[in-house]
């Protein structure tokens, strides 16, 4: 018994290691969500590898509006605040796969 244990442990980890290993040869973009956003997007954070041709922020908002619904709504240029890096980031602040991406929703006024 200990034995399956130990194997099913070990399979565990190396799968883990190996996909840590596949993520350091493509790193991926982390989006991040604040306050409302999270609600009406379902989520806080992913990772995601960018298409190519998402090379700005502006490509950016553009991308995930496509997901419809109220990626469509939520996203809309004059509605949200985005960081890159942790740095106010204006729509064509370029982006890459190793950036970290936030996104507020904007103040009003």
């Amino acid at each position: 018994m200990k034995v399956a244990v130990s194997r099913h442990f070990s399979t565990t980890l190396l799968t883990k290691l190996r996909h840590n290993d596949a993520s350091l040869n493509h790193p991926m973009a982390k989006i991040l969500y604040f306050a409302n956003l999270v609600d009406k997007l379902g989520s806080s954070s992913e990772e995601v590898s960018l298409p190519a041709s998402i090379t700005d922020v502006r490509a950016l908002l553009a991308w995930l509006r496509e997901r419809g619904g109220h990626w469509e709504t939520a996203l809309k240029e004059h509605m949200v605040q985005v960081t890159v890096n942790r740095q106010f980031a204006a729509l064509e602040t370029s982006l890459n796969n190793t950036a970290e991406i936030a996104i507020v929703p904007a103040r009003p006024g």
